[in-house]
């Protein structure tokens, strides 16, 4: 989905990071863009992107919701 909304856009490249979030800097990104299924996840993917952004301040973290049905 992200490739296809950013197709467009020359000086953007949508990959995925194996590994955790933390290679992301070193893999160039400038943004990590992570789901948020449940309570649960957010409460992780915030502890997680406070430690990135000690790690790498120049990396955005970006969380998203999903429909309904995909939720489960």
């Amino acid at each position: 989905m992200l490739r296809e909304a950013c197709r467009e856009f020359a000086n953007v490249e949508v990959a995925l990071v194996p590994g955790w979030s933390w290679s992301c800097p070193r893999a160039g990104a400038a943004v990590i863009v992570r789901g948020l299924r449940a309570v649960s996840d957010f409460e992780f993917e915030l502890q997680m992107a406070s430690t990135n952004r000690e790690l790498a301040p120049e990396v955005e973290t970006i969380f998203f919701t999903p429909a309904p049905q995909y939720i489960m």
